[in-house]
């Protein structure tokens, strides 16, 4: 983590050497000592309040030991759009209804509020008296913005902690607008940066501290074009700040320009930047997630060293003497998951899009999701950033983050981890060493309905038959979270294996359907593009485009396993599944001897346990003998058609049931770190064993 008083004699070093921008000469001395970044003690309180308590003191960071900070472990920023609440320049109808701009973002606010952060653009100035309007030929064909002070208000209510006014908006009323939407912003307890008078700014919030600049190639705003002085600050705001955000306004604007441009770009004759150079400078130079705005469009998304960068968020709330019309009225809000060094974990995108005269709604459709797909890998085909459907953008996936603990694992024929290494997994029904499982009863830790897809026919069958056909349970560790993957009946779901609750679900064509292999994304569980990898059996991770893969099989169950009982009821199979655990001896020619049916136990090291015993003739429960075993040092596991049952085993193989479980299990379970997975015909995923 980048700790805000570690690099604090750079900060006080960088001040002592750079002096401080001035504002306009007409500005008052309290204003432009308020604005000015100069040192801490001479800053006003309310800026004052924004610094960590290092930088408030102006102590060194050997005497500022500063309270102890409880931090979670990850932080969710949420970058927004254009904003311009509505205009009184050049007449008043140009403001909503009322001269009331709540009703525009109300319709998003739960979004807006749901992260650790809130940024946006802010697309105009605060001046409801004053200022001299950018000079018009035709006043209702001009494009000057000028939002009454109390419209803050909206974003206040809407929870911006942040703005940038780094755009060519802000000089729409000359210098008295910039001053006017400085002190407004301010006396709001709002964040702003990208004024060359007021280039960027480090404010904590809920114990983490933020660095933010912004830069536009326009007058009066940090210049976006020069990306040495514009490198120069994010290094300094990476010294002192935890997480660092940039905002840029520049790009060519327009439907026709969507594309992101590895080069300069020209909008009426003038040169508004390279921000592809732009974005990856400041990535470079330490900035954490990268804002763009200005072509009044959305443009394509980057991950760059792990850095998220966007490339413009599009119009946003855009009330009125905006051009709303296709692409210009869809617009993303991208909330930006990463960790406290700034990493990026995951982002969601929320299409929204603005009727009428403009305000965001949610949009059902999603087609600015769409839009970004489209345009991330057409601009970035080298990149593997993962848009998906459901607004979810993920980085490259890394397969060492997998290890399989136990379940379905069959590739080529042998068992092995995802990362290629053989793991012996006792018979594909355990995972970790479990000699030491010993539990008194099949205590039911949760239990999760996986469906209803065959009919259940008359009373009598509401705990059978519920689904036909079920799959031995996948078990894969993420770092520190265990996740389970279950099939049935040609659907899939993951599932948190230590609550069950239920990460994402893939649905077959239809009850049953199990027609063609598929292939799904581990990540997801969406399907993914093109023809099906090949495979032997479900659960099978494999990378596929980029993403891990999972396949489940093709064929469809014995039909003479699933049969209707007298009552029109869809019951127990009539016969089950040959046994898993013991194999069919052909018939030996006379005269030849009887095949080696044991094996010498092999040498074990000094001071291992002793082998497990064998499963041979143990006098087990009427039906228990046909099911799939499980045996530890102390238990004895037996899951069939007829149901669970838990014995208790000592060394001379006597056994003793302990419990039962009546339930239909027609595939293996899986037994790991104390707990037994195992699908049940009746509907049901089972976590049984051991509560934490």
């Amino acid at each position: 983590m980048k700790l805000a008083g570690a690099g604090l004699f750079v900060f006080l070093l960088f001040y002592g050497q750079v002096p401080s921008a001035a504002l306009p000469q007409d500005s008052s001395p309290a204003l432009r000592q308020g604005l000015s970044p100069a040192l801490p003690q001479e800053s006003s309180p309310a800026l004052r309040q924004g610094l960590s308590p290092a930088l408030r003191q102006g102590l060194s960071p050997a005497s500022y030991q500063g309270p102890p900070r409880s931090l979670p472990d990850t932080v969710c920023v949420i970058g927004t759009g254009d904003i311009m609440l509505g205009t009184d320049y050049p007449s008043r109808t140009y403001l909503p209804p009322g001269g009331d701009c709540s009703p525009l973002l109300r319709p998003v606010l739960d979004v807006l509020r749901s992260g650790d952060l809130l940024f946006g653009n802010l697309e105009g100035v605060f001046c409801s008296e004053g200022g001299t309007p950018k000079y018009c030929r035709d006043t209702t064909n001009c494009y000057v913005f000028r939002m009454p002070d109390h419209f803050v208000n909206c974003l206040v209510e809407a929870g911006y902690d942040v703005v940038s006014v780094a755009n060519n908006h802000v000089n729409d009323f000359g210098p008295p607008g910039r001053i006017t939407t400085a002190q407004v912003l301010s006396a709001a307890g709002i964040r702003f940066a990208g004024f060359t008078s007021h280039p960027w700014t480090v404010f904590e919030k809920n114990g983490i501290t933020y660095g933010f600049a912004a830069f536009a190639p326009h007058t009066g705003t940090m210049d976006l074009k020069d990306y040495g002085e514009a490198a120069r600050i994010t290094r300094m705001l990476d010294s002192i700040a935890d997480i660092v955000i940039i905002s840029f306004h520049g790009g060519a604007e327009g439907r026709d320009h969507q594309h992101v441009v590895r080069g300069d770009e020209e909008y009426l004759g003038y040169n508004r930047g390279n921000t592809y150079l732009f974005a990856h400078t400041v990535v470079d130079a330490g900035a954490d997630v990268v804002f763009g705005h200005g072509p009044h469009v959305t443009r394509a998304m980057e991950l760059y060293r792990d850095r998220l960068i966007c490339y413009s968020l599009g119009n946003f709330c855009t009330y009125r003497r905006f051009n709303l019309s296709g692409p210009n009225g869809l617009a993303p809000i991208v909330k930006v998951k990463m960790d406290l060094r700034g990493n990026f974990i995951s982002a969601d995108v929320i299409p929204v899009y603005q009727p009428g005269e403009g305000g965001p709604r949610i949009d059902p459709a999603g087609r600015v999701i769409g839009s970004l797909q489209a345009l991330t890998a057409a601009d970035f085909p080298e990149q593997l950033l993962a848009i998906h459907s459901d607004g979810t953008v993920l980085p490259p996936f890394r397969m060492e983050r997998l290890e399989v603990l136990g379940g379905a694992l069959a590739s080529s024929g042998r068992e092995m981890d995802v990362s290629g290494r053989e793991i012996d997994v006792s018979g594909r029904a355990t995972g970790e060493d479990m000699r030491g499982w010993a539990p008194g009863r099949l205590e039911m830790i949760w239990t999760h309905f996986l469906g209803e897809t065959v009919p259940r026919g008359g009373p009598g069958a509401c705990r059978q038959g519920r689904i036909r056909e079920t799959g031995m349970p996948l078990l894969v560790r993420e770092g520190k979270d265990t996740f389970l993957i279950q099939e049935f009946d040609g659907g899939l779901k993951k599932l948190d294996a230590r609550t069950g609750r239920l990460i994402w679900e893939f649905a077959p064509g239809g009850p049953g359907d199990l027609s063609a292999r598929r292939a799904v994304s581990y990540i997801t569980g969406k399907p993914l593009p093109g023809e099906p990898l090949a495979g032997t059996g479900p659960g099978i991770i494999e990378m596929k485009n980029g993403e891990p893969a999972l396949l489940f099989p093709s064929s469809d169950p014995d039909p003479e396993i699933w049969k209707t009982t007298d009552s029109g009821a869809e019951g127990l199979p009539e016969k089950s599944p040959p046994p898993q655990t013991e194999k069919t001896q052909p018939p030996r020619p006379e005269g030849t001897p009887p095949p080696q049916t044991e094996k010498s136990p092999p040498p074990q090291p000094e001071g291992a346990p002793p082998p497990l015993p064998g499963l041979e003739s143990l006098p087990l429960l009427e039906g228990d003998s046909a099911g799939v075993r499980i045996l530890t040092e102390q238990r004895l596991l037996v899951c069939s058609g007829n149901g669970i049952s838990l014995y208790a085993v000592d060394g001379n193989m006597n056994i003793e049931l302990l419990d039962r479980l009546p339930v239909p299990v027609a595939s293996a379970p899986v037994l790991c770190r104390g707990k037994l997975y195992v699908a049940s015909l009746n509907g049901y995923l089972y976590c049984l064993g051991d509560k934490d």
